[in-house]
């Protein structure tokens, strides 16, 4: 991925316990992260947007049982 950064978005499907800084330096200013952040059945999806010096990160609701935590809706103007 970082041979084409920077990136409008990334979409990421593993949870992890915190949102990797590597992938949001690579997201051009404006872009979008979506990622599971959690442990053990306690995962929530959480939205990182790059501003022109520093990423925002938000959370979002965790996502209803039997769903796919990978489901987040993002929308990208070009």
């Amino acid at each position: 991925m970082l041979a084409r950064a920077p990136h409008d978005a990334v979409i990421v499907c593993a949870v992890f316990s915190r949102v990797p800084e590597p992938l949001v330096d690579q997201l051009r200013s404006g872009g979008r992260l979506v990622q599971p952040i959690g442990h053990g059945g306690q995962e929530h999806v959480q939205l990182c947007e790059r501003r022109a010096r520093a990423a925002r990160c938000t959370a979002g609701r965790s996502p209803q049982p039997g769903s796919s935590s990978c489901t987040a809706p993002m929308a990208t103007q070009h």
